[in-house]
């Protein structure tokens, strides 16, 4: 049954709505932080043992984060801003806990700097901790296009429906040889 609108009169409808809301409400998206580690370290396998490649696992820690007060206060500008580390706060409350899978952003850059390889990579839980894990398939690949020295891996939490995406973390990658003596 539809109803055609011409018929109903609009000039006698009162301005009052009845709906009711309780609680806190976001009009705009929050703001997370993600934690890493400061140094990633491969050992490349010894061909002599194995010639099977190790997963790069990192460790990742996204917790929600207030952006640091300023003294102009909230405005719509300062909601909708992607700000940088250095100007969120992060809390210990993790938002890894829902039931809403997350992904990163990764970018590999080799030594001189050039982007050679960038990853979609889901967060998944593990007994211990949330990690991205680039699979042992990839690492070949991946090794070949950087060569020997200092890598690097930017990371950064994709936005979502609720979240802000987060602001970049670097890490430097070094890529060992096998026997490497520590």
């Amino acid at each position: 049954m539809s109803i055609n609108l011409k018929f109903i009169d609009l000039t006698s409808m009162l301005t009052i709505d009845s709906t009711y809301v309780e609680g806190l409400i976001n009009l705009h998206k929050g703001d997370i932080a993600l934690g890493a580690g400061d140094y990633i370290s491969y050992d490349l396998p010894d061909g002599n043992v194995t010639k099977q490649y190790e997963d790069l696992r990192i460790d990742t820690y996204v917790t929600k984060a207030d952006p640091i007060p300023s003294s102009f206060g909230n405005t719509l500008a300062s909601l909708t801003k992607v700000y940088e580390a250095s100007e969120l706060e992060p809390s210990p409350e993790s938002i890894l806990n829902d039931n809403y899978v997350y992904h990163i952003l990764c970018e590999i850059l080799d030594p001189n700097g050039q982007l050679k390889e960038t990853f979609t990579l889901p967060i998944e839980k593990t007994l211990d901790a949330w990690v991205v894990t680039i699979d042992n398939d990839t690492i070949p690949k991946l090794l070949e296009k950087l060569g020997p020295g200092l890598s690097t891996i930017k990371l950064r939490v994709m936005e979502s429906e609720y979240y802000k995406s987060s602001p970049r973390v670097i890490i430097p990658l070094e890529i060992r040889p096998a026997n490497w003596i520590h």
